[in-house]
Parts: structure tokens; C-alpha cells; sequence
């Protein structure tokens, strides 16, 4: 039998270690990670063990009667080791819904981890998903890069690339995230009127705390000023642009992409995908066209990070 708990500080410890061993943990489930946000979203993680034994977790807040896996991430799901089986998925789901109905919650909001940042196979979860009877809510294009089957940056992108050369552009990895926000607070607020998810104070400490996972890329010019930049997540093996922005000049010299040659085909040629992330709005029902062609104009192609949503 499968009993499930709520999570609390005391199993930290527990936690943080299951997700290290898991075949589809990643840092961003870490609770150090998590609770950086903490006063934005009610945490509602829970825990499944199986005669006294952790055999699994769910990241998850809770909004309203609905939980959400996680309201502060970009997906979420079931965290498990190398020995589950579908079956056993199947009496996880059977137990979360059993719990969740006793608290009074109705749905579950699932979004379901790309395969991407998988150790081993790990869609035990998705299957399972639809034997109950989930629904597809979401569907969001990401652009990805095959790093051992890249395809070629198209003309454009060649040119950019020779200009930030004749102009001598140099990438550095930085830590100065106060100066990467202005770039990327006045690139947003100038095309779509928005802020950054994240500020460059709570960045900076999420770095300090995952130096090996969260990387800050620099493009400076002659005078050594930063005129690009791209903050990367780091993923058993998936590289992921959080953020890439550049000021007015930076695009005029194609500072974006000498740095997208630099990572994609020399610092980070032996990983295994390039994820420059999704190009969508309104829950994938809005394409930014002129943005997705920009990264397929760097080689990226599709695969689509899903969201469902189950009744309890």
C-alpha cells in the first residue's frame, strides 16, 4: 500500500537526496531552489512511500481547490528512481487522487517533464495520465538543438556571427547579473511590456547556490561592456537559455549569434540538446512567429512540452 504525505521542512534532507538519486530529478526540484519563491505560491509537494520506503515525490503548490505541479516551474510530474514501473505509477495516481479527494482538492495541474531531462526513460507518468482520462491543456512548441545532429545556422546567422568578428566581440562567462537584467528588463518592457520572471538579486543567489547548474554568458565589446548575454540552465546534459538579451548595439553586430556559435558548437558541443525554450503565449494558442524563426534560424526544431489537467 502507497501512503502519501504532505511535505514538510524536516524532510528537506530526504527530499534534496531523493532527487540527486532519481532518473528524472533535476536542480530546479531541489527545495533550495523551490523556496526561493516561497512567499508566491502555497507549497503543496507530497511524498509517496511504500512500507515505510520513498519511492517517489511530486513538486506541487496549491491554488485555490487545484494543485499544480509546480505553480514556480516550468514543469513539473512525479520524481521517481530507477526501479519504477508502470504499474506502480498506476497505484501512485491511484493514492494522490485518493489523498487530494480527502483534502477537498478537485483537479491536478500536470506538467508533464520533457523528455529531455531524463536520466532513463521516465513517461511512466504520461500513460498514466491518460488511463485517467487527462486532459491536454497545454501544448508549447520549444526549439531544440540535437547536439550530434545539428543542423547548419542559416545565412543570416553566418553573417551575424562574421560582423561580431570584424567588431571583435568577446564571450565571457560573468556573474554580473545587475547588468544582464537591464539588458533583458529593457528588452521586455520595450517588445512586450513585461518584467523578467526573476529579478537580478534572486538570480545572483540562485547561482551562489547552483554555481554548476546556472550559468551567466557575457558578450562584450572593445570597451569591455556588456552589449548580450544568455543565463543557462544546466540539466543532465541539456543545456536550457533561461534568458538571452542584447542592447541595440549588440544586435547590430550579431553579438546573439556569435554567442549561440560559441555554446551550441564549442563549449557545449558534447551535451546533449540546446533548449532555447518556448515560443508561445495564451497557454500555446499564440505562436510568436517572428520569435520561434529566430530559433530555428539556429538550428532549433520542435518537440512540445505538455500540460494536462485530471480530475480527482
Amino acid at each position: 500500500m502507497i501512503n502519501v504525505s504532505l511535505y514538510k521542512p524536516e524532510c528537506k534532507e530526504i527530499w534534496n537526496a531523493f532527487i540527486h538519486d532519481a532518473k528524472n530529478g533535476i536542480f530546479m526540484f531541489y527545495r533550495h531552489y523551490m523556496e526561493y519563491h516561497s512567499n508566491k505560491f502555497q507549497d503543496y509537494s507530497l511524498l509517496f512511500y511504500e512500507n515505510e520506503k520513498l519511492i517517489a515525490v511530486l513538486p506541487a503548490s496549491l491554488q485555490d481547490d487545484v494543485i499544480v505541479s509546480h505553480g514556480g516551474l516550468t514543469f513539473g510530474g512525479v520524481v521517481s528512481d530507477s526501479k519504477m514501473t508502470t504499474k506502480k505509477m498506476l497505484e501512485i495516481f491511484q493514492a494522490l487522487k485518493a489523498f487530494l479527494k480527502d483534502n477537498g482538492i478537485k483537479k491536478i495541474v500536470y506538467k508533464a517533464l520533457p523528455y529531455i531531462y531524463h536520466k532513463i526513460p521516465s513517461e511512466e507518468d504520461r500513460y498514466v495520465i491518460f488511463l485517467n482520462n487527462g486532459r491536454l491543456i497545454k501544448q508549447e512548441p520549444c526549439s531544440l538543438v540535437f547536439l550530434d545532429n545539428k543542423l547548419k545556422f542559416c545565412k543570416g546567422k553566418r553573417y551575424g556571427i562574421s560582423k561580431a568578428k570584424k567588431v571583435d566581440l568577446k564571450v565571457l562567462e560573468s556573474r554580473d547579473y545587475d547588468q544582464f537584467f537591464k539588458l533583458e528588463k529593457a528588452r521586455l518592457n520595450e517588445r512586450y511590456a513585461v518584467d523578467p520572471v526573476h529579478t537580478a538579486f534572486e538570480m545572483n543567489c540562485l547561482a551562489s547556490n547552483f554555481p554548476e547548474n546556472i550559468k551567466l554568458y557575457a558578450v562584450l565589446n572593445k570597451s569591455l561592456e556588456m552589449v548580450a548575454g544568455t543565463i543557462l540552465y544546466l540539466n543532465n546534459k541539456a543545456a536550457h537559455a533561461q534568458y538571452i538579451a542584447s542592447n541595440e548595439e549588440g544586435r547590430g553586430n550579431g553579438a546573439i549569434d556569435y554567442l549561440m556559435d560559441y555554446l551550441i558548437n564549442d563549449l557545449y558541443k558534447d551535451y546533449k540538446y540546446f533548449d532555447f525554450g518556448i515560443s508561445t503565449e495564451q497557454g500555446g494558442h499564440y505562436l510568436n512567429e517572428g520569435l520561434i524563426s529566430q530559433k530555428e534560424m539556429l538550428g532549433g526544431r520542435t518537440i512540445c512540452f505538455s500540460t494536462y489537467e485530471i480530475d480527482v
